[in-house]
């Protein structure tokens, strides 16, 4: 059964575990966080040991700044051990290694050279976006469509929509796929595909059945999520889907206040064009206006005037 988390409490949500935001940030236990990164993108390293070695011996900070320094490198091999970083921390037992190699972008499933269509798995299929592979792996492991991978806690449509498979996903969501099923990742594919801005998929969720209101671990919506990243068409999208223009997350951020904090000019216009509160404050006490004005964000200012924004001293003035 589909696991919407909108009506639970705060503190009984699955925690998130694949996050796109900007890199690095804090996540809630306190741990710095890195963003979701395209797995495919390989570049040369200066020292290839370091970030290997970090995550070997499960030394977070080390391995955050080697990731921090160049994300392109989170799947290499290690030539000596013939083994990515994630396979690293995986054999160290090392949970929080494995989790920030995982929301860096690394290859979760990578298929071996000689694997055997047949045989492989749903999750390594669905990453890989290959659609003879997946109709394969379909006819093998149907039963464990819905069912969210261990290691990353994503579900194979999850893997589809983070690397930006469109032909995966449809070919899951036909099979029974569930478009609100978080699996333990907090994250509803919805919000997933705002992240990455893609129109024609977030259509395709939405024609199985996507709730443009559901929300991830941290109370934000695939429009919020769609505004943070300036995600101009994706945006216009979702409020043609009814999305709720003043939703709030955990830190009583709005998509007008997050798209002002993004310098997204275009989606602030829109937003308000379409009737999103200027004035709403946050958790901090702050209203977009306030935001926009400590940061010289001078479009957005004046945008937000224009929209009726009410000037007034912020909590730290």
């Amino acid at each position: 059964m589909a696991n919407n988390i909108k009506g639970m409490p705060r503190a009984a949500r699955p925690a998130q575990q694949a996050d796109l935001s900007s890199a690095p940030e804090t996540s809630t236990s306190g741990r710095p966080r890195l963003s979701t990164r395209d797995p495919d993108s390989v570049a040369l390293m200066p020292d290839r040991r370091l970030l290997h070695q970090a995550a070997a011996s499960g030394d977070y900070l080390a391995l955050l700044h080697e990731i921090s320094a160049a994300m392109n490198r989170v799947n290499e091999t290690n030539p000596e051990t013939g083994r990515t970083p994630l396979q690293a921390a995986r054999d160290g037992g090392h949970r929080e290694a494995i989790a920030l190699l995982i929301n860096a972008g690394a290859r979760v499933h990578p298929l071996a050279s000689n694997h055997v269509p047949a045989s492989s798995s749903l999750y390594a299929a669905a990453e890989e976006g290959n659609a003879g592979l997946l109709a394969a792996a379909l006819t093998s492991s149907k039963a464990d469509l819905n069912r969210p991978d261990p290691l990353s806690g994503l579900t194979p449509l999850m893997f589809a929509i983070r690397g930006n498979h469109l032909a995966s996903v449809e070919i899951l969501l036909k099979a029974g796929a569930q478009p609100i099923h978080t699996g333990a990742s907090g994250m509803p594919p919805l919000v997933q595909a705002a992240r990455i801005g893609h129109t024609e998929m977030l259509d395709m969720l939405f024609r199985y059945g996507a709730d443009a209101d559901q929300i991830d671990s941290q109370d934000r919506s695939a429009l919020m999520v769609a505004a943070q990243f300036g995600k101009l068409d994706a945006v216009a999208l979702l409020l043609a889907r009814d999305a709720d223009i003043n939703c709030m997350d955990v830190c009583g951020d709005t998509a007008l206040s997050l798209a002002v904090k993004a310098r997204a000019g275009k989606v602030i216009e829109l937003l308000i064009a379409q009737g999103a509160d200027v004035n709403l404050v946050n958790e901090d006490g702050r209203t977009p206006l306030m935001d926009a004005t400590k940061h010289g964000y001078a479009e957005g200012v004046a945008l937000l005037l224009k929209g009726g924004a009410q000037s007034r001293l912020a909590p730290d003035d």
